[in-house]
Order: structure tokens, then sequence, then C-alpha cells
């Protein structure tokens, strides 16, 4: 049976007003994240604990345990979504980087996974092990092309991207594999739009001119570049935000569903479903996880005490706009606001990572 993973949706920075609590902090975090399922402990971009969760309800039971717990003053930040860039374009033309001493150049191209095969490699579905049975369920099941499938040079599992060696008659190729795969690996965690993990992307490995001389062409020139080179193809390829969704179920007397809808309305509630059981009215929809904070202790404030409120995580789902192309879209804004919150700067085009072929 395979061990059961939360998709972490949302999380706080958590910290210490004093210094010297440091390692009780990181303890309590620790402990508390393996007595509790639900929560995942983690680094953000400054090195600081951020505790991680699937429910708003759930992170704020968690960080009481926590004060509970370890007996010392702790300081939370907000409340932060988490969300994960991709693309909805297909990079037909390969685009370049050359490695720091300008002797081996890189093409690279993408284009985004079916989602069938990103929640396969989530689930653990598709095998890692072995390339001939691989290579078999990909071509059979995901249309993939078969010796595409067979030279598949890593698959990231926690935030699912194929990478695939297209240049495999290519000289030397071979021998930068494992820099191009930690590349890749680096790429995929943080990506260029706003530091947010990559999901559902395949990057293709088209072509390489590598030097003859093997120190000329290690990991200290391949493994940036690789980096480099994948932002850049992503930021080539129609980018955006995917945001994580919930199905949500709200249940109450009758007399509030026009008390709730609304409510649900402006939290960018859609797909509603509406069913009565033993007299209580059932509302259903989908709500991406953003508009969720802080919306069940409304539904409980308006209706009472009387609204009971469900949420499971429901997958991905694209934010409306291009960050570059339209300012006023809620994609622009929200990665404009993570820029921020991480002191990002501006947003680099992909111009400031590829050079020219």
């Amino acid at each position: 049976m395979s061990e059961y993973t939360p998709e972490i949706v949302l999380a706080a920075t958590v910290g210490t007003k004093d210094a010297k609590d440091l390692e009780k902090l990181k303890y309590g975090i620790k402990t508390l994240c393996e007595n509790n399922r639900s929560l995942r402990m983690r680094l953000d971009n400054t090195g600081g604990y951020m505790i991680g969760a699937t429910t708003e309800l759930q992170l704020r039971v968690g960080l009481h345990d926590l004060k509970q717990q370890t007996s010392i003053e702790i300081q939370v930040g907000e409340f932060m979504i988490e969300y994960r860039e991709t693309v909805f374009g297909t990079l037909s033309d390969a685009v370049a980087v050359k490695s720091p001493n300008k002797e081996n150049m890189l093409w690279m191209k993408v284009k985004p996974m079916r989602e069938d095969l990103s929640r396969a490699i989530e689930t653990g579905k598709i095998k890692t092990e072995d390339r001939t049975e691989r290579a078999s369920i990909l071509s059979g099941k995901y249309g993939f092309d078969t010796e595409e499938a067979f030279n598949i040079w890593s698959i990231s599992s926690q935030t699912p991207n194929l990478l695939v060696n297209s240049a495999v008659d290519n000289r030397y190729v071979s021998d930068i594999s494992g820099s191009v795969v930690s590349g890749f690996d680096m790429a995929v965690e943080r990506g260029p739009l706003c530091d947010e993990p990559i999901r559902s992307v395949q990057f293709s490995l088209w072509d390489a001119t590598l030097h003859a001389d093997a120190m000329r062409r290690g990991a200290g020139q391949i493994l940036p570049s690789s980096r480099k080179i994948m932002h850049g193809a992503l930021l080539s390829a129609e980018p955006g935000l995917l945001e994580p969704l919930y199905q949500c179920e709200v249940s109450t007397s009758k007399s509030y569903e026009s008390t709730i809808l609304p409510l649900l309305n402006t939290a960018r509630g859609y797909e509603f479903d509406f069913t009565e059981t033993d007299g209580n009215k059932i509302i259903k929809c989908k709500l991406p996880v953003a508009g969720s904070i802080g919306l069940e202790e409304s539904l409980v404030s308006q209706t009472c005490g009387e609204a009971r409120v469900k949420y499971t995580f429901d997958g991905w789902v694209r934010v409306p706009g291009d960050p570059y192309k339209d300012e006023n879209s809620l994609c622009a804004a929200i990665v404009k606001k993570i820029r921020a919150a991480k002191d990002l700067g501006e947003l680099k085009t992909a111009d400031y990572y590829l050079d020219k072929n």
C-alpha cells in the first residue's frame, strides 16, 4: 500500500521573537508534523520555517498545537496559497543557452503534459525504475512516442514534470545527463515566474554542442545552463499559474441559502449543485483555495452557527490571465504579489535567460 501524502496547498511562516528558541521551534515543528500527517514542514526562500496543510482549519489547529507543545512565543506570518507554474503553449522552435565558458550550447523545447499523466505520476502509477516497462505504459496509455518515452531522463514526482533526451544521437550528450538532470531538479523546484514549483511540463533537450574536452563541459558548465534554459523555455511557451481547487460542501437549513450563495460567489465558487437531505440544504461547488481563507468563519457567523463546511482537495486549475500580456489580470496580480512577498524584484522575460542560436 502506498503511503498517504497530503496535498499541501497553503502554508504559513513560523518564527520566534527570541533567536535562542529557534532550535526548540525546529524540533517542535518536526515533532508536530511527524505526529500529524496532514501537516508538512519546509523552508521558505530565506531559510525560515514554514508549516503547510491542505485546509485552513488543519493549519490553524496545527499552529495552536505547536504553541501549546513548545511553550515559546511564536510568530506566525500571513497564510500563503501554494501555486504552481506551468505552460499552456507548445514551444515548436527550440531555444538556446550558452554555458558560462561560452564553449557549450544547449537547445530545449517544452510543452504541457496531459493532466491524467500528471496525476498518474503523483500517485505513483508511473514506475521510474524499468525504462522498457515505463515506455510501454506511456506510449500505450498516454500517447507518447515510443522512442521519446524510452529516452526519459528524469521524472519529478512531487510536482510532476518530465525531462526527455531528444538528442540521443548527439556526441557526448550521454556524458552530461547527470548535470542536466540536476539542473532539471533545481529548475522545477522554483520556477521563474514567482519561485513557485513547476507542474505538468515536459522539457525536451533538443540538441547540444559540447566541447570535446570533458573538463570544459563538466557540471559547473552544464548544470547552471540546464536550469537557465528550462526557465527560459518555460517563459517562451505561454507561461502561467495553476491554483489549487477545493470541492466545497456547505450544509445548512433552507432559510440560509440566500445568505450563503453571495459568500460563495464572492469567493469565486462555481459549478454549483443543490440537494436536500433530512430537511437541510446541501450546496456543493468548486472553490479556489484562495477564496476559502476566512470563508468558513463568515459562513458560520452569517448563519448563526448552523453552517457546516467541508473542503476536499480537487486538483489544479488555471489562474485567469497572462502575467505578461495582461497586467490587469488575476494571474499578473498574483505573480506580482508573490514576487513582492519573496523580494524577487521585477519579473524577468525569456530573453533574460536565453542566448541567440
